[in-house]
């Protein structure tokens, strides 16, 4: 008898995995993968990706195609933070809290329809929502940024030139990414970006009005504390 409630129990726990496991697949042909609207392929190293829909529905498709890039990134992400905390118990327990709580307060500025394309994107590939999140919000957390731009006119139009400039994060210069953002009811956009990140510090519409996030260590005002003043510009 009791060998038939295990048998039983086993069949009910391989039903409920199977009911609730991811089941997206893309579609290659010459090349280029496909998942519901969304699409990508590799040029010269670097991948292009176009995705439709609303902020899940995009995150989705997101995750679905750079699935492969995005668990690189977190092994890559992952082993920069071990450097930093170590490896011992008690220091990534405290690391991890930390990180929590920096997650919370830069969540606090985001618009809800970039924390959705998150979750989406976690829907989509191989990591949790925490990874994703991780990923996502890694430069801001640990890493100074220092930029510099320019504008360029003549007869022949605008040029607009810029450098991103954010010492430490080298590993991301490793998964550079062209993003083709079709967004439901909204003027399409293309942003020069970096795996698993979904603002945008360097960016177009197709309209043609072009932005750059630029930020330099400026000095802390005398009657502020560290504490008070946000150092990173909100890409999001």
């Amino acid at each position: 008898m009791k060998l038939i409630h295990l048998s039983i129990l086993t069949a009910l726990l391989l039903s409920s995995l199977l009911l609730f496991a991811k089941d997206y697949q893309y579609n290659e042909k010459n090349g280029i993968r496909t998942f519901h609207q969304g699409s990508m392929f590799v040029k010269e190293g670097v991948p292009f990706l176009t995705v439709k829909g609303d902020s899940y529905e995009m995150g989705l498709q997101y995750g679905v195609l750079m699935n492969d890039q995005i668990v690189e990134m977190q092994v890559k992400v992952d082993s920069v933070v071990e450097k930093y905390v170590g490896k011992f118990f008690l220091k990534k327990w405290i690391a991890n809290m930390v990180l929590k709580s920096k997650i919370r307060k830069i969540e606090e500025r985001i618009p809800k329809e970039f924390i959705q394309e998150l979750e989406g994107m976690a829907e989509g590939c191989d990591l949790s929502l925490r990874e994703v999140k991780t990923i996502a919000y890694f430069p801001q957390i640990f890493f100074e940024i220092s930029c510099a731009s320019f504008v360029l006119k003549n007869e022949n139009g605008i040029v607009h030139g810029r450098n991103l400039d954010w010492p430490g994060i080298e590993i991301f210069s490793k998964f550079p990414l062209i993003v083709n953002y079709h967004r439901k009811d909204k003027i399409p956009t293309t942003i020069l970006s970096f795996v698993c990140y979904p603002g945008a510090y360097t960016g177009m519409n197709h309209n043609g009005l072009s932005m750059s996030i630029n930020m330099n260590g400026c000095p802390i005002p005398e009657d502020k504390e560290e504490s008070e003043c946000d150092r990173h510009a909100n890409a999001f």
